[in-house]
């Protein structure tokens, strides 16, 4: 089993990558959430809006395919994206969780 002090220096050299990621996966969260919201107005007015509803429909299935991809790429990492929580990666290694986020932090 691993030491805490060998997953902290495996996690530090993992850090930039995992940034890199997180840092996609919260600008991507965040226009879903501005999509969603363009979407929902959209859907409440009266008029023929299909033309810009079907436009935001595709922008956000293009960030939520995204978003996709980036849990394809820390799959091999052994990470997961919190659902809860985009700007947060967590690592699973032995049998702990290291979460990314402004600072590294081992759970047990």
């Amino acid at each position: 089993m691993l030491s805490e002090s060998e997953i902290l220096r495996k996690a530090i050299r993992m850090a930039p990558l995992v940034r890199s990621i997180t840092s996609e996966a919260r600008d991507r969260t965040e226009a879903i959430g501005r999509l969603e919201f363009r979407l929902k107005r959209l859907l409440s007015r009266h008029g023929d809006q299909l033309t810009k509803i079907r436009l935001v429909e595709g922008a956000l299935f293009v960030q939520r395919r995204a978003i996709d991809q980036l849990r394809r790429e820390l799959a091999p990492l052994n990470c997961t994206l919190d659902q809860e929580h985009p700007e947060r990666i967590v690592w699973h290694v032995a049998n702990r969780e290291v979460c990314f986020e402004e600072q590294i932090r081992v759970v047990r």
